[in-house]
């Protein structure tokens, strides 16, 4: 995480000094398409992370964020859901635990996480059950 907010802070220093290197166009476009994802939806999620038990709802946001972002640019936006959704592999039934602890979760979706995770039955600690990735840019859950 730490290296990647490095390459964050990098670019935004670029930005700030491009008059004094010498950028293409293109490379000026996408270092001021960079820096507007990265100022308006990274960086939220990378302050908002330290917490293990809003880790679920936390990136529950941030992709609705991404999704919310098609509207500035579906390029980048379609290219950072991509990628993320290789990623969704930790998001299994043994998150609706952790995220019952989370403070950003209201009792009353705590409540139905919990009659949810009782009437189941299942093993909450089975790993391999995928998230669907299909479903990070439908956002009905944030609405």
């Amino acid at each position: 995480m730490a290296r990647w907010m490095a390459k964050v802070i990098c670019c935004m220093k670029i930005y700030l000094f491009r008059d004094q290197v010498h950028l293409t166009v293109s490379e000026t476009r996408n270092l001021v398409e960079f820096c507007l994802f990265t100022a308006h939806i990274y960086v939220q999620a990378w302050i908002t992370c330290p917490l293990a038990s809003d880790a679920p709802v936390n990136d529950l946001l941030l992709f609705h964020r991404i999704d919310q972002y098609r509207a500035i640019n579906k390029t980048v936006s379609d290219a950072v859901m991509k990628k993320l959704r290789n990623h969704l592999w930790y998001l299994g039934p043994e998150m609706v635990p952790l995220a019952l602890s989370s403070s950003k979760i209201s009792i009353d979706e705590k409540l139905l996480m919990a009659k949810a995770m009782a009437g189941s039955g299942g093993d909450w600690t089975v790993r391999g059950i995928r998230y669907p990735a299909a479903q990070c840019s439908q956002a009905s859950y944030m609405s």
